[in-house]
């Protein structure tokens, strides 16, 4: 019991020191695909089925479980069997592929008679035991859908009431583990499937060696064998298949409520008790005794409130045992309750797992001010009703381009970023009564940035006309062809007296214009439900030598990016340049990202200058229509580049020009 309490105090100790981070800004929540949990097992997941995918890199999870049962006739006729079993785990993300988890346990056991005559009605036993487990995982995504991992086991149990461990008995496991998250591909049915697969070398059986009840009759010596086992969870060498199911609900604002099951079967491999085996031949011949295989159901779920704590309930109930010779009987009802307490050991700079379920790194990733401080911004604002002026609930914000889950607006149309990267930022507004919006943003290192976006109600769509007036950089208008292209559909501009004009469905489209011996020029537009749109769209002559060359791994800039006197404006040559850049990027669609990397000597502190200006490459290129999720700048520790390295890499599909 000592022990016990000193499990129970470390637990404490963890969580007060994971409050810190939490408590210095109240209105953080925790990213769901971050938050994880903890198994009874003592690794990533949910009671006892481990998670193949761990969330997030670089984070520390503390917790302690418990689980007990109390059953009459759990080992002979007449008596009843109390159970409590806990402990303390703690698991580590190691970077993007490794989870290292520990886990300390203990198990007590009493046994008590159902006698109606107290005085024929043996003394009560106590036996304990208990456990020091450690576990790697190894683990990646597989595709978009699938998480796989490879899970080995080492544990350390001990021996009887002193708790001290045995050397001797040391055992370990292996296990394969899958997780498929269907929420990816069915967002309307966040289901997440889970399988594990392993095998389980115990030899727990050895912690009854030294046991002897040569003394007395058969019946006491069995009765001794038989509490032995199931106090100590003797068990055997085994096979394991478990499936789980678990589907996460937003019940309110920050609540989750997540519904989970889990089926597992068991083959034992291992020879039976010798001794147990004996016994119960002796006493009766009709006794179950060396079954292969047992089954069990575990019905709960976890209750999440947005910080990183979580209350796990659930009850196993035992479907089949596989007797006695083979190990502890599998109960028949058995109550399990968890808290895990999560630290960001990066203090909130580590991004929500993507898609294939790796740390997600944003498309315009926080620039480097020192070696290890990082630069990042937020956006807060309301969402309204463009009419009534009306706080819009439940509208989703969704940040295009940066790798930060969907917000939902509060009662009052509210809502507050995560930590994104500063730099050029597009929020998107929409709610299912309601039209899309975009509204671009500017943010500065360390800024939260304000904005208040209007809603148009959603009504019939109607056609709305766009009038396009191009021209080039000398004022001279220009016989170029333009298209609007949406959703796979691309309609083209009709020549109009006074400019290029088209009639299509409302909304944003993508506008396309092409003049001979011009730079191309791409632009979203948002075509009025039932209105017009008036255009005019300044093309640039191409020069007589390109200033930009397509290489084998690189976009080449034959001519340097030149900037203010110890600034970061570019000048009217270098937009030129980039210019070209967009150009390129319009006739080489499959070029699905760009990279625009400076090396700095941030020993030599010129670190801050130059992150200005790789910011202010990529912004110019967002504001001449280049997707913002197309574009990532950063700055690398390393000798100094000029002109800025301009790099970009090519997507296995090629996608078609429009």
């Amino acid at each position: 019991m000592r022990l016990l309490w000193s499990w129970l105090v470390l637990v404490l100790a963890l969580v007060g020191v994971g409050s810190r981070p939490a408590l210095a800004d109240a209105s953080a929540t925790v990213d769901p695909s971050c938050f994880r949990g903890l198994s009874a097992d003592g690794s990533t997941g949910l009671f006892d089925q481990p998670s193949a995918n761990p969330g997030c890199s670089w984070r520390l999870r503390t917790g302690s479980f418990l689980g007990g049962f109390v059953e009459n006739g759990y080992l002979l006729v007449g008596d009843r069997f109390r159970s409590m079993g806990g402990g303390v785990a703690v698991a580590a993300t190691l970077g993007q592929h490794i989870e290292l988890a520990l886990q300390l346990g203990a198990q007590l056991g009493r046994i008590e008679s159902s006698s109606t005559s107290p005085e024929l009605a043996p003394e009560p036993s106590l036996l304990a035991i208990s456990q020091f487990k450690l576990q790697l995982k190894l683990h990646s995504a597989w595709g978009r859908l699938v998480h796989v991992a490879l899970m080995p086991t080492v544990r350390l149990p001990g021996a009887g009431q002193d708790f001290a461990p045995v050397p001797l008995n040391l055992d370990a496991a292996i296990d394969a583990l899958l997780e498929l998250n269907l929420r990816r591909a069915l967002p309307q049915l966040p289901l997440t499937l889970s399988a594990q697969l392993g095998y389980v070398h115990d030899r727990s059986l050895r912690a009854l060696d030294a046991q002897d009840c040569m003394g007395g009759t058969v019946a006491d010596c069995l009765r001794a064998r038989l509490q032995s086992t199931a106090a100590y969870s003797v068990g055997l060498p085994r096979l394991r298949l478990s499936i789980g199911a678990q589907l996460p609900l937003h019940v309110w604002r920050s609540l989750w409520l997540v519904p989970a099951v889990s089926y597992r079967i068991e083959a034992i491999v291992g020879d039976p008790d010798p001794v147990l085996l004996a016994l119960l031949g002796m006493q009766s011949t009709a006794a179950v005794q060396n079954g292969r295989f047992q089954q069990w159901l575990t019905v709960g779920g976890r209750i999440w409130l947005g910080l990183p704590l979580s209350l796990d309930f659930g009850v196993r109930i035992g479907l089949q045992s596989a007797g006695y010779a083979m190990g502890a009987k599998v109960p028949q009802v058995m109550g399990y309750g968890a808290l895990t307490w999560e630290i960001d050991l990066l203090a909130g700079q580590s991004q929500a797992a993507d898609g294939r379920g790796t740390p997600a790194v944003p498309s315009v990733p926080p620039v480097m001010k020192t070696g290890a401080e990082t630069r990042l911004c937020r956006v807060s604002g309301a969402i309204r009703d463009v009419q009534t002026g009306q706080p819009l609930a439940d509208a989703v914000v969704h940040f295009v381009g940066q790798r930060h889950n969907a917000l939902l607006t509060d009662d009052k149309g509210s809502f507050v970023s995560g930590e994104l990267s500063c730099g050029a930022v597009l929020v998107e507004a929409s709610r299912g009564d309601h039209q899309t919006m975009r509204l671009p943003v500017v943010l500065s290192a360390g800024e939260q940035a304000a904005v208040d976006i209007r809603l148009p109600k959603l009504l019939r769509a109607q056609a709305g006309r766009l009038w396009l007036l191009s021209q080039g950089d000398d004022g001279s208008k220009l016989p170029a062809r333009a298209t609007l292209s949406r959703d796979g559909q691309v309609v083209s501009l009709l020549s109009e007296e006074g400019g290029l004009f088209a009639r299509v469905a409302a909304g944003a489209w993508l506008l396309r214009v092409d003049a001979a011996g011009y730079l191309s020029r791409e632009q979203t537009v948002v075509i009025p439900d039932g209105g017009e749109q008036r255009l005019q769209l300044l093309l640039s002559r191409r020069g007589r030598e390109p200033k930009v060359q397509l290489g084998g791994a690189e976009i080449v800039l034959l001519s340097p990016l030149l900037f203010g006197p110890g600034g970061a404006s570019l000048s009217r040559d270098s937009e030129r340049v980039l210019d070209e850049v967009v150009d390129l990027l319009i006739h080489h669609p499959e070029l699905v990202q760009l990279r625009i990397e400076q090396a700095a000597d941030l020993q030599a502190g010129d670190g801050n200058l130059l992150e200005q200006q790789v910011i202010a490459v990529r912004d110019y290129l967002v504001s001449q229509g280049v997707a913002p999720d197309r574009v990532v700048a950063r700055v690398t520790e390393g000798p100094r580049r000029t002109p800025p390295r301009i790099s970009f890499k090519i997507s296995a599909e090629r996608h078609p020009s429009p």
